[in-house]
């Protein structure tokens, strides 16, 4: 339950946003908090996370501690396979606590021992664990001196390039993103302030699904930095976006105003559709 966005600009930089909102299970609860979705890994690279909050916090640990290791990345790549890694330990920590823990092994100590084990016992341990879900998604945002590029890894550790499509987005916004980038038509050619704007329309449209907050970060990731928009700029954004949003709705009042001219329910002109399916014209 959230949403982060990444997107291409210009091939040469990258616009993240994230909103703020946590989402917690067992009992499930949602706030949003002061801390950003979105963290630093190197000047140049980004990791933003969606899913269960308790779950995140160990895959965000294990990425900063590797992200210490330099100032500038020299391969995003290599930062998302390492952010892979990371997502595949968090996982298989939490699968051990949830699933074998209950009998009283973990990962290790299930391979030694399910041979000694019932074949039935065995067989619906490896189902639970191959059907186990994270419910933790990640992306990896970043530009190096091959480009813009981005990455997301997702359940039980795959990791995919959206570098050829140009954006992405993870939680339970993704679809109203999505849908924006392709109304708009998106291109990663497009320059940074259009793809900006762009973004941030993706962010504030996805706030219709259920999760997503209000609050929202944004970043533009160069080759050696990362800047973060001031309050300035995003309220600029948003003014841009509300007058965006009126203009549509003015179209949409003045297009039923034209279709309810049309009188549509005219008898002498509507056409009917006979019992074999075809139509035919109803003229009295």
């Amino acid at each position: 339950m959230t949403i982060c966005i990444a997107a291409i600009a210009g091939r040469d930089s990258v616009i993240v946003s994230s909103d703020r909102m946590v989402t917690l299970s067992l009992p499930s609860t949602e706030f949003e908090q002061n801390m950003p979705k979105t963290v630093s890994i190197a000047n140049n690279c980004v990791a933003s996370t969606a899913g269960n909050a308790l779950g995140l916090a160990p895959i965000h640990e294990e990425i900063m501690k590797a992200g210490r290791s330099t100032e500038t990345c020299e391969s995003i790549q290599q930062i998302a396979e390492m952010a892979r890694m990371a997502y595949v330990n968090a996982r298989n920590a939490k699968l051990e606590q949830d699933i074998l823990a209950t009998i009283g092994l973990n990962l290790q100590g299930f391979y030694q021992a399910n041979r000694s084990l019932a074949p039935e016992m065995v067989a619906n341990i490896a189902q639970a664990m191959q059907q186990y879900n994270y419910n933790v998604s990640i992306l990896i945002a970043g530009v190096d001196r091959l480009g813009g590029h981005i990455y997301r890894i997702d359940n039980p550790g795959r990791l995919e390039s959206y570098d050829a499509i140009g954006h992405c987005a993870i939680g339970s916004g993704d679809l109203h993103s999505i849908s924006t980038f392709i109304a708009n038509d998106y291109d990663p050619e497009l320059d940074t302030d259009h793809v900006a704007a762009m973004t941030y329309e993706a962010k504030r449209r996805s706030e219709k699904a259920q999760g997503v907050g209000e609050e929202t970060d944004m970043y533009i990731i160069h080759n050696n930095s990362t800047v973060k928009l001031p309050e300035d700029k995003m309220d600029m954004l948003k003014k841009i976006y509300d007058q965006k949003t009126d203009q549509e709705k003015e179209s949409v009042a003045k297009l039923e105003e034209q279709v309810r001219a049309l009188n549509m329910h005219a008898g002498n002109a509507e056409e009917s559709v006979t019992n074999d399916g075809h139509l035919q014209d109803a003229v009295q």
